[in-house]
């Protein structure tokens, strides 16, 4: 008998995994133009990475999918964020260049300190991506020296590095700009006005159900809604605030309005999870009236003004069949009672309502415990020494040139909770499992057929869809394809590592045609290490 149980069980992981993917890789609309839009960036960004010879084409294409959100308020400032970060690093870095770079056991110790200064900015900054733009990049210029231990070119190669960080950011910048219509304050009631749809969808499959009548139409799974949370729509509204000045007074009122919504779903959620019952007509009658309410949240939300009517709690004595259901239809009568109370303005939606006054919140650089908590500290010191003890153990193995991004994994990765981080980490592993397994199929069967830079750009373009579309997907897994295109672009023509031998690596540029680095007879190989000869002593002044 246990044996015949675990058969029985065994499909049920494939089965979960399966529909985990389907509902992460879902299609929709704006999806796929965010999806168009970085691809567009990033094929666009590879005629100025050949034009001016860029040494560090990767960088460009990362900074891009590390940036690009669907909203432009916030891709504008990760832009602006990003530049200010990478300057000042990169001049911390030039700095000791200048003035210490002989000192190998004082560049040694500065990648902790780097590493640690940067999570500490991390979580002391109210904007604390930028503490992370500050330490990375300083960070990894201390092993460069180890990469390229040429000393006449250090203090170029950190131009280089810069230009190619900055080339991406402006570049993701004005096709975002230019192609993206949305803005935070449209999407953020875009999402409302989804997740209002699906509660009432729910019921209304609930009293369809309840009645045998079967309901045709699909609807937004109200279970995915309450498991993805608030944190997205949080984020619209910081950007809300920042761009539109007059919905600033509304701050508290909006976030009401925020969780009371997800409220609805999360309790539309557990009773959709009750599973069919049978209802009496008071209890119909109520579930009735929810969506309709429901219906008239969603339409004052989309019209900028409040609704008509909302539900009050109603106290009705229950039986077994419907005492499951009683509790969670209170809840969402108490929840859309709330909501009227939260409305931005006066409950009656008047256009002519005044905000309330208060005290402006001070605009502040730190958050108000920056010096006061001690985990901010710890968590610093524990990336500075994962940091500083994957250093050591790649320079003693002398495959520093081979896999120096380890370091990156280990700041990149460093966050709150192991389990936080378990999961990046996983999904970081994940990625460049299939992006390396992406470089080597096109590197065999695909580059040696293209000769020419039309050719190139369709299977880079392909790549980079693919990778762009689970980017813009939900948290779980929007880090993975950023991994993947790692080792693919590094694998691709327009990258300098696909030259041959060592020294071509640190000292070749990138060429105009995909065909000289990737030759397919003895006579076209001597060719290009001729041009790899010529190409030695041109490096950008």
């Amino acid at each position: 008998m246990a044996k015949t149980s675990t058969r029985a069980q065994s499909p049920w992981p494939t089965l979960g995994l399966w529909a985990f993917l389907r509902r992460e890789l879902a299609f929709t609309p704006e999806r796929w133009q965010a999806t168009l839009r970085l691809t567009l960036a990033c094929t666009a960004a590879t005629v100025p990475i050949m034009m001016f010879k860029l040494h560090i084409p990767l960088l460009t294409m990362i900074v891009m999918y590390l940036l690009t959100k669907e909203e432009t308020t916030a891709t504008l400032v990760g832009t602006l964020g990003g530049m200010i970060g990478v300057t000042i690093g990169l001049g911390l870095a030039l700095l000791v260049y200048l003035s210490a770079l002989d000192i190998t056991w004082l560049r040694v110790c500065l990648i902790p300190a780097f590493v640690g200064g940067g999570l500490f900015l991390n979580r002391i900054l109210v904007l604390g991506p930028l503490g992370t733009a500050i330490g990375l990049p300083a960070a990894m210029a201390m092993i460069v020296p180890d990469i390229y231990p040429i000393p006449g070119i250090l203090d170029r190669f950190l131009i280089w590095l810069w230009w190619s960080i900055v080339l991406g950011l402006g570049i993701n910048l004005g096709v975002q700009l230019l192609l993206n219509p949305g803005n935070a304050l449209d999407m953020l009631v875009q999402a409302l006005r989804t997740r209002l749809q699906a509660v009432e969808a729910s019921i209304e499959c609930r009293l369809a159900t309840a009645n045998g009548a079967a309901r045709a139409g699909a609807a937004p799974a109200v279970s995915a809604l309450a498991l993805s949370g608030v944190a997205s729509q949080l984020a619209l509204l910081k950007m809300v605030q920042l761009r539109s000045a007059s919905l600033r007074p509304y701050r508290l009122e909006l976030h009401a309005l925020i969780m009371g919504v997800d409220r609805l779903v999360t309790t539309a959620a557990a009773l959709e999870a009750v599973g069919p019952v049978s209802l009496r007509a008071p209890v119909r009658g109520r579930l009735q009236r929810v969506a309709q309410a429901c219906a008239q949240v969603r339409h004052a939300i989309g019209h900028r003004h409040g609704p008509d009517a909302f539900v009050a709690p109603q106290d009705t004595s229950a039986t077994t069949e419907d005492s499951v259901v009683l509790p969670l239809l209170a809840e969402m009568e108490r929840v859309l009672a709330t909501i009227s109370l939260a409305w931005p303005g006066r409950p009656s939606g008047s256009a002519t309502a005044q905000p309330p006054v208060e005290a402006a919140a001070p605009r502040r650089l730190l958050v108000p415990d920056a010096f006061s908590n001690p985990e901010y500290v710890r968590f610093a010191i524990k990336g500075a020494l994962a940091a500083t003890l994957c250093y050591v153990i790649i320079t003693a193995a002398d495959v520093t040139n081979e896999i120096y991004t380890a370091v990156i994994t280990c700041m990149v990765c460093s966050l709150s909770t192991i389990g936080a981080s378990a999961q990046k980490g996983l999904l970081r592993f994940t990625g460049a499992v299939l992006g390396g397994t992406m470089g080597v199929v096109t590197c065999l069967y695909i580059f040696p057929h293209i000769d020419s830079l039309g050719g190139f750009w369709i299977p880079f373009s392909v790549g980079t869809a693919v990778a762009a579309y689970v980017n813009f997907g939900s948290p779980r897994i929007s880090y993975c394809p950023r991994c993947a295109c790692w080792p693919a672009w590094r694998a691709s023509p327009a990258s300098p590592w696909r030259r041959q031998g060592s020294s071509a690596r640190r000292t070749t540029c990138v060429s105009r045609s995909p065909r000289t680095l990737t030759p397919s007879d003895n006579g076209s190989r001597k060719r290009s290490l001729s041009r790899v000869g010529r190409i030695t002593t041109s490096w950008p002044s």
